[in-house]
């Protein structure tokens, strides 16, 4: 649980708003994250556990996954990212808003957008806080959520990989 809930502890408010789906205070939210990251996301490589952050979840539902997503940077701290604007496939709506989160487990710096573009906009711009070099140096994960009669749905969050 340890490599775990390290990993994961600079992303705790993230991770408890993307886990908001799981009934309970906000550490049963933790909790389950954590078990999602022991269970999905950390393999045995020569003996040792070792985590693979782009296996990592930043939120959990049954909403449909954002599909056909490309990322790439457009200048100094501005990323673009697009997908296929699929409302209406399965249980996808226009009007699902992207939870964007950005992760550099090395220096554990993070950045995330809580109500970014909607599902059918296909396309969202992320401006980061830092003026220094952030091309690989971050994974990034996006995913889709709607409130719904003060209940938050979410689709399971992608990783968008290190770009």
């Amino acid at each position: 649980m340890g490599i775990a809930s390290s990993f994961l502890k600079p992303l705790r408010k993230e991770i408890e708003f993307g886990f908001s789906s799981v009934k309970g205070e906000n550490s049963k939210r933790y909790g389950k994250a954590v078990a999602t990251v022991i269970k999905k996301a950390i393999l045995s490589e020569e003996g040792e556990p070792r985590i693979y952050p782009e296996k990592v979840l930043t939120s959990s539902g049954d909403l449909l996954e954002p599909s056909d997503t490309e990322a790439h940077w457009e200048g100094a701290g501005l990323l673009r990212i697009t997908w296929r604007p699929n409302a209406f496939e399965g249980n996808g709506l226009e009007g699902d808003m992207a939870f964007y989160v950005a992760y550099d487990p090395s220096s554990k710096r993070k950045w995330s957008v809580k109500k970014g573009a909607y599902r059918k906009n296909g396309v969202m711009s992320v401006q980061f806080p830092w003026t220094d070099s952030l091309e690989g140096k971050f994974y990034h994960y996006l995913s889709f959520y709607r409130v719904k009669k003060s209940k938050i749905e979410f689709s399971e969050s992608i990783c968008l990989g290190i770009i």
